[in-house]
């Protein structure tokens, strides 16, 4: 009887041995987990954050403006600025290149056309003498948006001390005031195309009529596209259709190529010829096929 009593009071320590271990081993393990979870937490809130809106302006131009933020409280937030345009319609302008100079000397080796056009290359004077370098004027508006580290809707009256020229600051302050704190970006939920520039431009090589397709990046997504064809006369399709000169095929080539960059835009994609084989079947569009598909090896 007492051998029987003893054997139960062993059974229950092991028991009890048993419950002890798994409370010290869940526990454990929750403990990891949640340093674990501040850990990544921890990580996010350090790591930069991102947000970039694009204006769509004429003949050709986006302008975009970025904004970084990095910090884990808001009065501890430190942000950082970027503004900028660029041209996709034209492949180079006169008045938009870089600058090599001697590193030493400062003096002026060539000067080198900017495919895309940006409004951070300089500008030249339409006499071709006097050099007039919009950069300067992107350089400075950056640097005073950062000074001011403004995080809240922005007004005339706040960028009052900037002195805007070639810029019309209610373009700033329409970018600005589109950005939404809940719609900042991590490198890990960037897009599928991180590879890819803000601004990319190409186009067929061809000495006749040709296919061009230029692309505004947001952080891996495609946010806008803008497909042109230029025929043998360099009359710019898109151009033909807003002086309602295009004929009735140009009309439909000119609906068709909004198709193929609603498509992209929607599908996050540039692979989009699967979707329409009566184009792909056509022999005219694929040059046009071919360009997409070079963004789309650049993933």
């Amino acid at each position: 009887m007492k051998r029987e009593l003893n054997s139960k009071h062993k059974i229950l320590y092991v028991v009890l041995l048993v419950i002890f271990i798994v409370i010290i081993i869940v526990f454990g393990a929750m403990k990891i987990m949640n340093y674990l979870d501040d850990k990544r937490l921890q990580g996010l809130n350090d790591s930069i954050i991102y947000q970039r809106q694009i204006m769509k302006k004429d003949d050709g131009w986006y302008y975009f403006l970025e904004r970084g933020r990095k910090g884990t409280k808001v009065d501890d937030y430190k942000y950082f600025y970027s503004f900028n345009g660029c041209n996709l319609k034209y492949e180079t302008l006169d008045y938009s290149y870089t600058i090599v100079d001697d590193l030493q000397t400062g003096e002026i080796l060539q000067t080198i056309p900017k495919t895309p056009p940006t409004l951070s290359a300089y500008r030249r004077s339409k006499d071709g003498k006097e050099e007039k370098p919009i950069s300067n004027e992107v350089e400075k508006i950056n640097k005073f948006l950062e000074r001011k580290q403004f995080h809240e809707q922005l007004t005339l009256e706040d960028l009052s001390e900037m002195k805007f020229e070639n810029i019309d600051p209610n373009d700033i302050i329409t970018l600005w005031n589109q950005f939404d704190d809940s719609k900042y970006l991590h490198q890990n939920e960037f897009g599928s195309y991180p590879n890819l520039a803000a601004c990319n431009y190409m186009k067929n090589d061809s000495s006749k009529s040709y296919f061009q397709v230029g692309v505004i990046m947001g952080f891996g997504f495609i946010k806008e596209i803008r497909i042109d064809y230029v025929n043998e006369k360099r009359e710019y399709l898109t151009d033909k259709i807003k002086n309602q000169t295009a004929s009735g095929e140009e009309q439909q080539l000119y609906q068709n190529i909004k198709k193929i960059e609603n498509a992209v835009i929607e599908k996050q994609s540039f692979a989009v010829e699967d979707s329409y084989p009566d184009l792909n079947a056509n022999s005219f569009y694929t040059p046009l096929f071919d360009l997409l598909n070079q963004y789309e090896a650049k993933k």
